[in-house]
């Protein structure tokens, strides 16, 4: 491991992930530096890996904002005890893909042996030293990461791959469509198939053999053009004869979209990634796999009483699979259910909440319903017992985002930072709203409607 670099690809506008990436209007956050359970991405992954023995890191970045958001938080590495570096500022502007950045830093002699080549958009469970001993004996040029999903997973959302029976991989299926899987695999029943391998973009690729890649005449046209590692190199690799095998890993869970980070928080939640559990810290209850941080159960309410003492009078009901940070409040009546709260939100009485993640600072009103719900960093949704609120079915909520008393929303729903839903919206508004401009036309048009059938009748 000591002779291992980390290249933790750290580019990419985001679009997949807003509004979670977005700091504000035409602001970019960061995939790297969004948070999950708590802790920024990059953060989970460097203190995995290092926990297996990996300490020597580059950051290969695209842009002003990716680098200096992730070097507030991971500086040279001095918070995680590791060391990182970051690639050449004059590369950013020249980068035409993950596969051109890799080879771009690889063309420094001074990085040697085997590198590990991750993404910063996933949580991945990944046995290190297996994988590498396994990469060695195989002499490969590039080792590749898989999961097995099912065939609806895939469609037009992940690579596919098929290997021989030593694993050695024959053919990549870039996203393919049902009717390209079905082609490419020379199948009609895939409707049952549950293990077919996926790429999770994760790699260990042998320095030298990339670094000699890169500087073939051939490969160095496709560079001038789009050239990344799945689409692009592998494929290539694969055609052309070079050694590229798959290796199984326990676990890889998306974050690029909020959908799939929803689904990656359930099965973190119940205990599907064993490295990201053990760093959570002890449990509070360990059989129903929740987690409160020690200042919240000792946080009191009007009355003097702790939230620990309330949570045993069944005051406040916590069903499990849920974690909960520091200093949060929760009201009488509360119910939580597969859920994470993040530091200082504040939740008032006789609020549901199920299958969502609420962002630092987040409020939520006396009586709303959330189901499936994200959000951002200080989003208010106001709620009565008069007016109680309802975000349902995949709905996500920017940084600031005001949600007014009495909305009901039944998702998808994108609202970027700072848009304000105001009250009186009660169907689904549409699948992205950028502006509050918008939410307030669409009210004004739903008004002219019932304003028009009323004129009628």
């Amino acid at each position: 491991m000591q002779d291992m670099i980390g290249f933790a690809l750290a580019g990419g506008s985001g679009m997949r992930a807003w509004p979670m990436s977005l700091e504000g209007p035409g602001h970019v956050r960061s995939k790297a530096v969004m948070r999950f359970l708590g802790q920024p991405v990059v953060e989970w992954l460097i203190k995995n890996f290092k926990s297996q023995g990996l300490s020597d890191y580059l950051m290969v970045v695209l842009g002003k904002e990716n680098r200096y958001q992730i070097k507030r938080i991971a500086g040279y590495g001095e918070p995680f005890g590791v060391t990182i570096r970051y690639s050449p500022v004059r590369y950013d502007a020249l980068n035409s893909g993950s596969a051109d950045a890799v080879m771009q830093n690889l063309a420094n002699p001074m990085w040697e042996g085997s590198v590990v080549v991750f993404p910063t958009d996933m949580i991945l469970e990944v046995d290190l030293a297996r994988m590498l001993e396994f990469h060695l004996q195989s002499e490969a040029a590039v080792t590749v990461g898989y999961q097995n999903l099912r065939a609806d997973q895939i469609a037009g959302t992940y690579g596919l791959m098929v290997m021989d029976r030593r694993g050695m991989v024959v053919r990549f299926l870039e996203k393919p469509s049902w009717e390209g899987m079905q082609e490419g695999l020379g199948r009609k029943d895939l409707a049952g198939a549950t293990a077919l391998p996926t790429s999770t973009g994760f790699y260990l690729m042998d320095a030298a053999q990339v670094r000699e890649i890169g500087q073939l005449p051939e490969v160095r046209q496709m560079r001038q053009e789009r050239f990344d590692i799945g689409g692009d190199l592998l494929p290539w690799l694969v055609k052309r004869g070079y050694s590229v095998y798959g290796f199984p890993i326990e676990a890889a869970g998306d974050l690029g979209s909020f959908p799939a980070y929803l689904a990656t928080m359930r099965r973190a939640l119940s205990g599907g990634f064993n490295s990201l559990n053990r760093l959570m810290g002890e449990p509070f209850d360990r059989d129903r796999l929740i987690w409160i941080d020690q200042e919240t159960l000792a946080t009191k309410d009007s009355m003097g009483r702790s939230l620990l003492a309330r949570i045993r009078r069944g005051e406040v009901r916590i069903k499990g699979k849920v974690r909960i940070g520091r200093f949060v409040t929760l009201g009488s009546g509360v119910n939580l259910e597969e859920s994470n709260l993040d530091d200082e939100c504040q939740v008032e009485s006789d609020v549901g909440i199920t299958g969502c993640s609420l962002g630092e600072g987040t409020m939520v009103g006396q009586g709303a319903t959330l189901s499936e719900v994200v959000t951002g960093l200080m989003v208010q949704i106001d709620s009565s017992p008069e007016e109680p609120t309802r975000l349902e079915g995949m709905v996500a909520l920017g940084d600031e985002v005001i949600v007014e008393k009495g909305v009901q929303v039944r998702g998808p729903l994108c609202a970027h930072p700072k848009v304000v839903i105001p009250q009186g919206c009660d169907v689904p508004l549409k699948a992205e709203m950028t502006t509050s401009a918008e939410a307030a036309e669409r009210l004004r048009l739903r008004e002219s409607l019932r304003a028009g059938r009323q004129t009628t009748y």
